[in-house]
């Protein structure tokens, strides 16, 4: 059988780990095509540096992709390093591969699943929607709008109280119950965000939630066709048809600063924005980062009157904000940015922070 190994990184930033997938997979990409089996090389992790949620949550959805799109065997492969495994255990990473059945683990061996029930309470955990997602899956399968509507509500309806149920610890433990409004607001831009996924994007969803000494870091990544695809095939298909909306960085731009209800993106970002935080939005070849200057900005140039005959574009909405190679955790929350790859990546991956001064 043939194998084809994929380094991953050290799982420090979702901005590397795109780097590292992307760049191995193009640099051979027929090999990556024929291949019959997926080696994800994680031997880089070290529980000395910071190994974010961010990539986390982006590494379960790329293994999903592979084993239920492309039809491959995955598997992962780390060092001799217990306590990557630990935390790897710990945060549900491990169970939810072994769950899902999207990953086969190289190294160590699967004694370490009587450890499961054991995990430790740490700041760190991951949640899949796959059984939802598996349940919904012939429903989601259409473009009628009042079909999605109705699933959205439905899920809009009991998907808060489940997050909160496997989110509890880092929610409650962590910050007190005067902030229950900015616990709730988490947990409806969570929602939004995971409806989306599983309606629009077509595919399962995993979600991760961390705490950290900068405050509630929170990714929502899918192995779906993408804004652009979706925008492109449901109910927004005539629009997009009649703008030419046909890059990836254009559609999460629209998609972000469009004011429709059904897609919600615009009121979630304000939330973020509006609580000290920053946003990432990474799709297909581009990753668009709202911070607080690049969020005002976009909403003073884009043309909220004409934007449904006329397409906005990031050239005319995001010009200065390019980011460079080299930035900081404080540019991204101040001013943001946009990057577009050379490469893509199936599905969409969003990142959101808020700081813990927000919970003060």
């Amino acid at each position: 059988m043939s194998k084809f190994s994929i380094n991953c990184g050290d799982f420090s930033s979702l901005h590397n780990f795109y780097n590292s997938v992307g760049i191995c997979i193009n640099s051979k990409f027929k090999e990556f095509t024929n291949a019959q089996s997926i080696e994800l090389d994680c031997r880089l992790l070290n529980r000395n540096r910071n190994i974010k949620i961010s990539v986390l949550t982006t590494a379960l959805s790329f293994a999903h992709y592979l084993t239920n799109n492309l039809n491959k065997k995955c598997e992962i492969l780390i060092g001799n390093d217990k306590s990557v495994l630990e935390f790897l255990i710990d945060s549900n990473f491990y169970y939810t591969t072994l769950n899902d059945q999207i990953v086969e683990w190289g190294q160590p061996n699967h004694s370490y699943e009587n450890k499961i029930l054991l995990r430790k309470k740490i700041k760190c955990k991951l949640f899949s929607l796959n059984n939802i997602f598996i349940n919904l899956k012939p429903k989601v399968n259409t473009n009628d709008f009042k079909d999605i509507l109705a699933i959205k509500n439905q899920l809009l309806e009991f998907l808060p109280s489940k997050l909160l149920a496997e989110f509890f610890s880092i929610l409650i433990e962590t910050h007190s119950y005067e902030r229950k409004i900015i616990i709730d607001d988490i947990l409806k831009i969570i929602t939004e965000y995971a409806v989306n996924a599983l309606v629009h994007g077509k595919s399962n969803c995993y979600i991760g939630m961390q705490a950290s000494r900068n405050g509630i870091s929170v990714c929502i990544s899918d192995s779906g066709i993408g804004i652009l695809n979706s925008l492109k095939n449901n109910y927004n298909k005539e629009w997009t048809t009649k703008i030419n909306l046909n890059s990836d960085i254009d559609s999460i731009l629209n998609a972000s600063l469009r004011q429709n209800i059904e897609i919600g993106m615009r009121d979630t970002i304000n939330k973020i924005i509006d609580h000290n935080g920053y946003t990432v939005i990474s799709s297909g070849n581009a990753e668009l980062i709202w911070g607080e200057d690049s969020w005002r900005a976009a909403n003073s140039e884009y043309d909220h009157e004409n934007y449904k005959t006329k397409l906005q574009t990031y050239e005319n909405i995001l010009k200065g904000f390019e980011l460079k190679d080299q930035f900081s955790r404080i540019d991204l929350v101040e001013s943001g940015g946009f990057t577009i790859f050379k490469y893509s990546l199936a599905g969409t991956r969003i990142f959101f922070e808020l700081p813990y001064k927000t919970f003060s």
